[in-house]
């Protein structure tokens, strides 16, 4: 294992740098069609519960080529970019110390067969927060693949992915950005409406909140006709668009696959597992 190799998390001592994420950059997609960043639409989530670690970042862009015609009257749309991060110092500390117990429980129990995969396990968890991966994080595919199944049967009610592309994370990335490391950016239709909170949907009248919850229960529906069933239920993976009265369903990292379409005039609908439900109301 060369040193030149390994990625170290910056340190708290050394002079802070302008870290840009990947506004103004110029995305080329596999369909040949070039997009500019313009503006973030969040702040970048990082995730270090599962290696490979990565952030999230949602950005709006516009087309500047568009040579297959395929985006004639798209004036905006949004590119969610997914990046590699080195992990933090706690947890190299943490492998590296496992690596040191296993590696003497090798000396004492040569022939542990339970030493050796300790051991391997310490040594791939180490390389996952300090080495540049060969595929992305299983969330991140599992929602490249949602969001494909969705274009594919034109969904109505989610995201859908019309072109990917990738790149390597450089260093004006993100002060944790693992350089070398991948960024795979989605480019995505930008949906109507608004994001719902707590505070924005309990502040409508009661009137309203029941139209949404129907919306979404008509949204919910037909996803899981799809045999999708989204295993993140929350408010923060709803979207309302007010003008068009409609329900988005959002953010597929975790779904799981139905072994069977649901029967509509069976399948019900849980409001309080997305906390919608009435009985949600905050006191």
């Amino acid at each position: 294992m060369g040193s030149s190799d390994i990625h170290t998390p910056p340190s708290s001592c050394e002079d802070p740098q302008p870290y840009s994420g990947y506004m103004n950059r110029t995305v080329i997609f596999g369909d040949d069609s070039e997009w500019t960043i313009t503006a973030s639409l969040s702040d970048a989530k990082r995730q270090w519960s599962q290696p490979p670690f990565e952030a999230t970042q949602v950005y709006s862009a516009v087309c500047i080529k568009d040579p297959r015609g395929l985006y004639i009257g798209v004036e905006e749309a949004v590119i969610k970019v997914k990046y590699q991060l080195m992990g933090p110092p706690e947890v190299i500390e943490r492998c590296e110390r496992e690596i040191s117990e296993s590696e003497y429980d090798m000396e004492l129990f040569p022939d542990s067969e339970e030493a050796k995969l300790n051991l391997s396990d310490a040594q791939d968890r180490l390389d996952a927060a300090t080495r540049p991966a060969v595929w992305p994080n299983a969330s991140t595919q599992r929602e490249m693949r949602a969001l494909t199944y969705f274009a594919l049967h034109h969904c109505p009610y989610t995201p859908r992915l019309w072109a990917i592309a990738s790149d390597d994370v450089d260093e004006s990335v993100d002060e944790w950005g693992m350089v070398g490391g991948y960024a795979l950016f989605m480019l995505m239709p930008k949906l109507p409406g608004r994001t719902l909170t707590r505070e924005s949907f309990w502040a409508l009248p009661v009137e309203k909140r029941e139209e949404i919850r129907q919306a979404f229960s008509e949204a919910l529906r037909e996803v899981r006709s799809l045999r999708i069933n989204h295993t993140d239920p929350a408010m923060r993976n709803l979207m309302w668009d007010e003008r068009q009265r409609k329900c988005y369903i959002i953010d597929y990292e975790e779904f799981d696959i139905l072994k069977q379409t649901p029967d509509p005039d069976t399948d019900k609908v849980h409001y309080d597992e997305w906390d919608i439900a009435e009985t949600s109301l905050p006191i």
